[in-house]
């Protein structure tokens, strides 16, 4: 059976025959020495915000208690109880279509990364794709967790997203008023909630 799709590739010509400005070698150490103290100051950005992670599920754990602990308890709900009337818990767009410029944006599970949506490289469908879905449209303050490949990855929408929507790929959670929206987004980011997210995974090539 052939399979549908194309592998996008560059021929070795193109490569080299790219053209590169060449400055004096002087000029090339001190622009390549500027680089580098950009890069350490990424990679220690990039730990700040791992051990700040960290620090916000202690937080969390110490004044909430262990989610765990609490499930057992049998003190929960049901997330779908708990999300705001008539705005389930679903999945977005399943056909987008071509890009459209200053068309509505969505989210994709790549446009999620530490614990933010991407804005600048968010796509962009036609507002009549994204009023046929207008049941998946996200509003300032719902939660968006990816639910496919990279399952459990959580980001609050912020207003500039007001009216977008999702993929297939994503999931909206909005919270109703029984919960605040910060503690909701920090309690599914927990250890013990991804763990049991993790476990619900289906799929050995593709999550």
């Amino acid at each position: 059976m052939r399979l549908g799709f194309e592998v996008k590739h560059i021929a070795k010509g193109y490569i080299q025959s790219i053209k590169i400005p060449l400055p004096p070698l002087p000029e090339q150490r001190r622009i390549a020495a500027i680089l580098d103290q950009a890069d350490a100051l990424r990679a220690k950005r990039r730990e700040a915000l791992a051990q700040l992670d960290s620090l916000t599920q202690s937080i969390f754990i110490e004044l909430f208690g262990d989610p765990k602990v609490l499930i057992n308890s049998g003190q929960c709900k049901e997330l779908a109880d708990v999300v705001a009337p008539g705005r389930i818990v679903t999945y977005g767009i399943v056909q987008a279509g071509p890009e459209v410029e200053n068309g509505v944006p969505y989210v994709r599970t790549g446009d999620i990364k530490n614990g933010e949506i991407l804005e600048h490289q968010l796509a962009r469908t036609s507002y009549e794709i994204a009023s046929s879905y207008s049941r998946s449209a996200i509003s300032a303050g719902d939660i968006v967790m990816s639910i496919r490949a990279t399952v459990g990855t959580t980001a609050l929408v912020m207003e500039s997203l007001e009216g977008g929507n999702l993929t297939q790929g994503t999931a909206r959670i909005s919270p109703g008023p029984e919960v605040r929206c910060e503690y909701l987004l920090n309690y599914l980011r927990t250890d013990s909630v991804q763990a049991w997210i993790q476990s619900q995974e289906k799929g050995a090539t593709f999550r």
